[in-house]
């Protein structure tokens, strides 16, 4: 009640102050009240600066003798600086800033897939593509039906709910980080309590007839291809992307296929009484071997083991492969079809999938 009688700026500089403060406690609680490990923060910071000075001449990212080379020349810039001199302050934990400048550093080139194309510098639209592909249809009705009424309304609430959805958004796309829909998330609590205000518009008729519109509408896309997602719901994608069967066409990484259908493939091996070992191509963490999996590791498959090459491949045999790998994301540009050259050589005929993220093939010659 005091702070009302305060000028303005005053108030305002309050609550900064307030913010910060609360914002310096909440980091340091997640890092337990440590500071961490003294990590080499110096050297990311240069990394980070050399790389972006090397962009225009490597636009898919600077071998790295010219990073070395160009780390001894290249001048910090102001955030850089700004994270180095936090860091002999000890305002914020060490794991904190070093993690702030490697997610800087790795975001300048990044590989990315959008409708069936690559980027290592991000795609301007990647947001809006995730967010039509990744929410629901009726959601999506109700969310363009909202913002289309709500220029009528005079509510205090409407700048609220609006503009932290434009500015998120507008800072979002700027961003060359284009690995999953997750990074947008923040925006979908106010959008949806904007189509929930919908509510309290049911009585005007025009309204009520166009919510019923779409929602008929809605049903009439979705009843021809159901797909279930229950338990499967990072494959998750609308009709309007093909839904989950063919959604990878249009996104991946962590938007559709992280390494997660390991279980599904050891019990589509057991359902289908399979003993012999697969061909494997799977890029993700986890050890197959863990599920029971007896496999053979295919070049781009996973990480911790050798990697038999293409012309190796068992014939017959069985192929599973995750749908990263299969439109080439994470693999040279020159090799990226090497998969899907190699399925349509061997007439390779689809007999199953675990979940909507990994296709097994048959392959006879």
């Amino acid at each position: 009640a005091g702070g009302r009688g305060r000028p303005p700026l005053q108030r305002a500089a309050i609550l900064l102050a307030s913010a910060l403060i609360a914002t310096l406690v909440i980091i340091w609680a997640a890092y337990g009240f440590h500071r961490g490990p003294d990590r080499p923060l110096r050297n990311v910071v240069e990394d980070w600066y050399a790389t972006q000075s090397l962009l225009p001449q490597y636009p898919d990212g600077p071998p790295d003798i010219e990073l070395r080379r160009a780390r001894a020349t290249t001048r910090i810039g102001f955030a850089g600086k700004t994270l180095l001199r936090v860091k002999e302050w000890g305002v914020l934990p060490e794991s904190y800033l070093f993690g702030l400048a490697t997610i800087r550093r790795s975001s300048l080139v990044r590989e990315s897939f959008l409708r069936g194309q690559f980027s290592s510098t991000g795609f301007a639209s990647y947001f809006f593509w995730t967010f039509f592909y990744k929410t629901t249809i009726p959601a999506l009705c109700a969310i363009a039906l909202a913002l289309f009424t709500a220029r009528k309304t005079k509510s205090r609430a409407l700048p609220f709910l609006l503009w932290p959805v434009v500015i998120y958004l507008a800072i979002s796309v700027q961003s060359s980080l284009n690995i999953g829909h997750r990074h947008v998330l923040p925006v979908v609590p106010f959008l949806y309590v904007l189509a929930g205000s919908l509510a309290t518009r049911w009585s005007e008729r025009r309204t009520a007839v166009l919510i019923a519109l779409a929602a008929v509408a809605s049903v009439i896309v979705i009843l021809p291809k159901p797909a279930p997602v229950w338990g499967r719901h990072l494959s998750y994608m609308n009709e309007f992307a093909g839904g989950p069967r063919r959604g990878y066409e249009k996104l991946l990484d962590s938007n559709f296929d992280w390494g997660q259908e390991l279980p599904r493939l050891a019990a589509w091996l057991r359902e289908h009484h399979i003993d012999e070992p697969v061909n494997l191509v799977y890029s993700s963490m986890a050890e197959p071997r863990a599920y029971g999996i007896a496999y053979r590791n295919m070049v781009f498959g996973y990480w911790a083991e050798p990697a038999l090459p293409v012309d190796q491949t068992k014939i017959p045999g069985y192929l599973a492969i995750d749908v990263s790998r299969l439109q080439g994301l994470g693999i040279v540009p020159e090799e990226r079809n090497t998969w899907k050259r190699f399925l349509a050589d061997h007439g390779a005929k689809e007999v199953g999938r675990a979940g909507y993220s990994m296709l097994i093939y048959r392959i006879e010659r």
